[in-house]
C-alpha cells in the first residue's frame, strides 16, 4: 500500500455530518446544463463547487451537492450514495452522515437527531440543540418548531430548502405518523407514511412462536388512536407532527382494519378477526394474506385463477356484495375469469335446487338445467357456466 493509498484509507474512516444543499435524481446531460447548475446555486445559496465543470457531469444518480456541517466554508462537495441499490430518503436542507474523500465522497443515510426534531418527513436537526437555548413557555416552543440555523453557521436553511430543485420537483411536506420499530423488527419507512415491516405477532402487540408476519402498508394513524397526538402548520407552509406535544405511545402502530392500504402475510393470523370479517364460518388462526384497501383490482393480461381447496367444512369462495363484479377481457387465446372451488360449486347447486323448489311452489313447471344456464349466461357473468360445473 502506497502512501496516498494510507492517506484515503485514513480519509475514508472519517464520516462526517454533512447539510444537504442538493440532490441529484436526473445526471446532468451536458457541460451547459452543469454551468447552469452551478450557477443557480452559486446565486441563489453562494455555495460554489471547485472544479465542478469536469465532475458533475458524471456523478450518478442519487448523489448529493452538501456542506460539511463544522467548516466555515461557502465550498460545496459531491457525495455519492455509498448503497449501490439501496436508496435512502433525503431532502436538501437535512443532514447526512457522508465518508468524505476529497474530491468525491460518499453518503449514507439522514443523521438521526433528538425526538424534538427527528421526523420521517423532514428532519431539521438544528432544532435539537436549539432546544436547549431557550426560555420556559411559549418561546421555547417556537424555538423547537423552527427552521432556524445553529450558532455561527452560514448556512440559509431557508434559502436552501427554498432554491433546492430536488425539492421543488418531488418534496411533499406533510405530516407523517412516526413508527416504532419493535427489538426484533425489520423496517423500511418512507417519508410519506409509506412503510415495508418484517416482523412477527409481536409487531401487534402479540408475542407468540411461529408468527412471523410481513406489512406492506400506506396509510397508517387514520384514527385518533394512532394519529400523532398533535400537528400544527409550520413556516414552510405544510402539516407537520408537533414534537412539543406529549407523544401518543401508539402513534403509527400498524392497525389493518383502518391502516388505508395493506398487503398483509403471516404465518400465524385470524384475519376475519383482524379484517373484521363475519360472513361464512369463522375461520381458525393460521397461515394467512389479506389485502385491505377502498379499492382493489387485480388485472391480468391473459388470465385469472382463484382456487380454495377447501373442504366441506370450509366456505370456499364467497362473493358476499352486489357491487363485486368479476370480468375477463379476454383475447382469442385467453380463458375467462375462473373460480375453482367445490364451496362455489355447492352455492351454485344449491341456488339451482331453490330456484326448481320456488317454482313448484307456484305451481310452475320446473326450467330445465339448460334454461337457468342460458338464463345466467345472460346476465352480466363472464365466467362460463356448464352444466359440468
Amino acid at each position: 500500500m502506497t502512501r496516498g493509498d494510507l492517506d484515503n484509507a485514513q480519509v475514508m474512516s472519517s464520516i462526517i455530518p454533512v447539510i444537504v444543499i442538493d440532490y441529484i435524481d436526473m445526471p446532468f446531460q451536458s457541460e451547459d446544463s452543469v454551468l447552469a447548475y452551478t450557477q443557480h446555486l452559486k446565486d441563489t445559496t453562494g455555495f460554489v463547487l471547485p472544479d465542478a465543470d469536469s465532475r458533475l457531469q458524471n456523478i450518478p444518480r442519487g448523489s448529493i451537492i452538501g456542506l460539511p456541517i463544522n467548516n466555515n466554508t461557502t465550498s460545496a462537495i459531491v457525495l455519492y450514495p455509498f448503497f449501490s441499490h439501496i436508496k435512502m430518503p433525503v431532502k436538501a436542507g437535512e443532514v447526512v452522515w457522508a465518508l468524505n474523500n476529497h474530491p468525491i465522497g460518499y453518503w449514507l443515510t439522514r443523521k438521526t437527531s433528538d425526538r424534538i426534531a427527528d421526523d420521517p418527513n423532514f428532519t431539521h436537526s438544528s432544532r435539537a440543540v436549539n432546544s436547549f437555548l431557550k426560555d420556559d413557555g411559549e418561546r421555547s416552543r417556537k424555538i423547537q418548531q423552527s427552521f432556524n440555523r445553529l450558532p455561527n453557521q452560514i448556512v440559509d436553511y431557508q434559502k436552501v430548502f427554498d432554491e433546492s430543485l430536488s425539492n421543488k420537483a418531488s418534496f411533499q411536506g406533510e405530516s407523517t405518523p412516526r413508527f416504532f420499530t419493535a427489538e426484533p423488527d425489520m423496517s423500511l419507512e418512507g417519508s410519506n407514511n409509506s412503510l415495508v415491516v418484517l416482523g412477527s405477532a409481536s409487531t401487534l402487540g402479540q408475542k407468540q412462536a411461529k408468527a412471523g408476519m410481513i406489512d406492506i402498508v400506506v396509510g397508517r394513524g387514520q384514527t385518533p388512536t394512532t394519529g400523532p397526538s398533535s400537528v400544527f402548520s409550520n413556516s414552510r407552509k405544510f402539516l407537520e407532527n408537533d414534537k412539543t406535544a406529549p407523544l401518543n405511545m401508539n402513534e403509527g402502530k400498524i392497525d389493518l382494519l383502518n391502516d388505508l392500504s395493506s398487503v398483509y402475510v403471516s404465518m400465524n393470523d385470524n384475519l376475519d378477526s383482524q379484517f373484521n370479517i363475519a360472513i361464512g364460518n369463522a375461520s381458525a388462526p393460521g397461515p394467512s394474506a389479506g389485502i385491505r384497501s377502498n379499492h382493489i383490482r387485480i388485472s391480468a393480461r391473459d388470465d385469472v385463477k382463484i382456487t380454495s381447496e377447501s373442504q366441506s367444512n370450509h366456505n370456499g369462495i364467497i362473493v358476499n356484495k352486489s357491487n363485486v363484479i368479476i370480468t375477463s377481457g379476454a383475447e382469442s387465446n385467453a380463458t375467462d375469469v375462473i373460480i375453482d372451488s367445490i364451496g362455489f360449486q355447492a352455492n351454485l347447486a344449491a341456488a339451482f335446487s331453490e330456484i326448481s323448489a320456488l317454482f313448484k311452489g307456484l305451481g310452475l313447471p320446473t326450467p330445465s338445467i339448460d334454461i337457468l344456464i342460458s338464463q345466467l349466461q345472460l346476465k352480466s357473468f363472464s365466467s362460463k357456466i356448464t352444466k359440468s360445473e
